[in-house]
């Protein structure tokens, strides 16, 4: 498992998703706009087109993300750094992890490309918040 997660960590640093120096690295940053329910629409590596939601709670410096595709629950920690949400991810214990990076878009979405261990693709998905009912 630790093989795992080092691997997503390399895949991230390579993409530009985390600072490499540690006083960056050792900031909490504040970030608006991940908390909170999310209708999730996005396409596979394959090709194939998916909706869900995923649930976003801030959990002290880090972040845990919950996705339900479907049938499928996703579960995922990230971290927030230059105004992005980079996450690792899985399906379960036999599914490859995966590593995700996301960004607020000034209408109010969030724009994320991901892939798993091992991937040689990448694909997009989308974040819309859900309305919060009236008090």
């Amino acid at each position: 498992m630790m093989h795992r997660l080092a691997a997503a960590l390399v895949v991230a640093l390579a993409a530009g998703s985390v600072p490499t120096t540690l006083p960056a690295l050792a900031q909490t940053e504040k970030a608006s706009g991940f908390e909170g329910t999310f209708r999730v629409s996005g396409s596979t590596g394959n090709g194939r087109d998916y909706r869900g939601e995923a649930k976003v709670v801030r959990t002290g410096d880090t972040y845990t993300i919950a996705w339900r595709i479907g049938t499928e629950h996703h579960f995922g920690t990230g971290i927030v750094s230059g105004g992005q949400l980079s996450a690792v991810f899985a399906s379960g214990p036999h599914a490859p992890p995966g590593v995700a990076i996301y960004r607020p878009t000034p209408d109010g979405r969030v724009i994320g490309v991901y892939t798993i261990l091992g991937g040689t693709s990448t694909a997009l998905e989308t974040w819309e918040r859900e309305a919060t009912p009236a008090p």
